[in-house]
């Protein structure tokens, strides 16, 4: 019984632990930098689907896929860098402004 208590509470927890990591999230209105606009489409989808995603959770929306495109951006962020598809200093511009503020 405990537990089923603890639940909501637990789930306000982990929305605003989320919500505190990335208050600095970009609005997916703001234009983008020149680097974004050379990137490749699919590099490009990874991040309009992951910032959606976390939009609508800082607007109250559960985001169940959260840890998913997560690690789908990282990987491709680090496969395109590996192929020197994209250079080191795009890749680490990309970490920081999507995954690691």
């Amino acid at each position: 019984m405990l537990v089923v208590q603890l639940l909501p509470f637990l789930s306000k927890l982990c929305y605003i632990i989320i919500m505190d990591e990335h208050k600095n999230f970009f609005d997916e209105n703001i234009e983008k930098m020149e680097i974004e606009k050379e990137l490749p489409q699919d590099l490009k989808d990874d991040i309009v689907r992951y910032a959606k995603g976390i939009n609508g959770m800082l607007n109250g929306t559960f985001y169940k896929h959260y840890d998913v495109d997560f690690v789908e951006l990282q990987s491709n962020i680090n496969v395109y860098e590996n192929g020197k598809v994209i250079s080191s200093e795009t890749a680490n511009y990309l970490r920081k402004k999507y995954l690691y503020d």
